[in-house]
């Protein structure tokens, strides 16, 4: 379809549930209507003609450094969840794209999927803090050079002892990086 056509209802339904966790009434209604073009750049919150701002970094709540690293994963888990659901999708795009985004959905939604991605397990880490900082790196460079992210996310604490780099010698080479 044509980057000029009009947004049904069902359609910015569609695009906020892709670049984000779906939309209120409100925003689908602000959506619909809008070309599709101009509804693309307002759900992600810059234009396709700017640069592409680095997602946020949301900081180091407290529970990161709980001494139970099992409650803080059942506090992150219930953080995030929260998060994503109080995220508002932008209906409108900004009139001065900053270098950094603020709280789009979009970038959560990304952080999720790279997490998922380059999966880590907190039951073989057992360091929440990296976990946590991977996260963040995750957030930051969702939309950017993926390139970059891959090569940050092959070098990150968390992925060197998920993958076992404490045991990779010359004699006996480990595999887990291949896989």
């Amino acid at each position: 379809m044509p980057a000029t056509d009009t947004l049904s209802r069902h359609d910015a339904a569609h695009l906020l549930r892709r670049t984000g966790f779906g939309g209120s009434d409100g925003e689908l209604t602000a959506l619909t209507g809008m070309t599709r073009r101009a509804a693309v750049d307002a759900a992600m919150g810059f234009s396709t003609s700017d640069a592409i701002p680095e997602g946020p970094d949301v900081g180091v709540p407290g529970w990161v450094n709980n001494e139970s690293q099992w409650e803080a994963q059942g506090d992150a888990i219930e953080w995030w969840i929260q998060r994503m659901a109080d995220l508002a999708n932008p209906t409108s795009v900004p009139g001065s794209i900053p270098a950094v985004a603020g709280s789009l959905p979009i970038y959560e939604k990304l952080a999720l999927f790279w997490h998922e991605h380059f999966s880590c397990a907190q039951d073989k880490i057992f360091d929440f803090p990296e976990l946590w900082d991977q996260v963040r790196m995750f957030r930051r460079m969702a939309m950017g050079n993926f390139d970059a992210l891959v090569r940050a996310t092959a070098v990150h604490p968390a992925m060197l002892v998920f993958l076992d780099n404490q045991s990779n010698v010359a004699s006996g080479i480990q595999e887990n990086f291949a896989r």
